[in-house]
């Protein structure tokens, strides 16, 4: 793919690179199709692709026929490689790629120091943009992303991992996603569940693979799912959570709700399944079943999170 441009009314073809610049190239996460042609384009046009394995990025090269020089750049050797490269860039011109082993490089992935180094020194720096583990997990999670936080991967030891959960709940954070290997995958999940009881969530793995999967639902079913199946613990995972903060906290009873009628003639959750409720509301105020949810939410003061699963539950009792 070649840029073009007129010249006293002729075709001029353009390189597809510049000269002396660094391209973060993202690249498939799985599915090879995934990636894009300007990504292709690109890795064929450069000098030299920088690689975190360069056995990896060899196999990818090889597969769409691309012959260019690699180096490898990973966690261990980022900083002096960065320093060889960006004295060749700026010496020879050479344009240079980034790619990381899947997805977009610079995202828990090396990277952000060689770009960091172009960038203080002059040099312009281009995303080729394309796959993300993050976007394609928070796209099919079903969970509230309005807004939502990445938080890479969590602490391995349970103490510093329940910590910085509960550090996350503290916060406010409802919606966010994270990395995690498939051995320590059970025992994230149980964390979650310890601190954040009502949590929603989905457990996406292998995504875009032949052997794709997920776990979705309350956090306690998702607990289950990951306990029950025998491949649980093959494939890398990213976890999307929604907790709203206002599910039972560990150790703690639901609270009781108050006898008597809700705001606006609703009874309290005690009275009318929320799953009536909703109904109820649709019915009277002519609204759709996510406009019902908020405001029954709004209107009982019962937990978003449980008025959000029972519309889910009806969601499915009215297909």
């Amino acid at each position: 793919m070649t840029q073009e441009s007129t010249e006293s009314g002729r075709p001029v073809r353009q390189s597809v690179v510049e000269p002396g610049s660094l391209y973060v190239v993202a690249t498939p996460i799985g599915n090879l199709s995934d990636i894009s042609p300007r990504a292709l384009e690109v890795l064929r046009s450069v000098s030299l692709v920088l690689a975190e394995d360069t056995r990896h990025t060899k196999g990818l090269l090889q597969h769409f026929g691309i012959e260019v020089p690699m180096l490898s750049f990973h966690k261990f050797n980022e900083k002096g490689r960065a320093s060889e490269v960006i004295e060749r860039i700026l010496a020879d011109g050479i344009s240079v790629a980034i790619v990381s082993d899947a997805g977009t490089p610079c995202i828990s992935d090396p990277g952000v120091e060689i770009v960091r180094a172009a960038r203080d020194a002059g040099i312009p720096v281009y995303g080729v943009s394309g796959p993300s583990a993050i976007a394609t997990a928070v796209s099919v999670s079903g969970l509230p992303s309005r807004e939502f936080t990445f938080l890479g991967f969590l602490p391995r030891t349970a103490r510093d991992l329940r910590a910085a959960l509960r550090e996350v709940r503290e916060q406010g954070i409802s919606t966010f996603v994270v990395y995690e290997s498939p051995k320590r995958i059970k025992a994230l999940a149980k964390a979650i569940s310890e601190e954040m009881p009502g949590a929603m969530a989905s457990f996406c793995c292998e995504m875009t693979k032949v052997h794709e999967r997920s776990y979705y639902g309350p956090i306690s079913d998702v607990v289950a799912a990951l306990e029950s199946d025998p491949n649980a613990e093959r494939g890398e995972y990213t976890v999307v959570v929604y907790f709203d903060g206002k599910g039972e906290q560990a150790g703690q009873g639901a609270q009781e709700p108050a006898s008597g009628t809700g705001s606006r003639g609703v009874e309290p959750q005690a009275r009318i399944p929320l799953e009536a409720m909703l109904v109820k509301a649709m019915v009277e105020r002519g609204c759709t079943l996510k406009e019902a949810t908020q405001w029954v939410a709004s209107e009982t003061g019962a937990p978003r999170n449980e008025v959000y699963q029972a519309s889910l539950r009806l969601k499915e009792l009215l297909r």
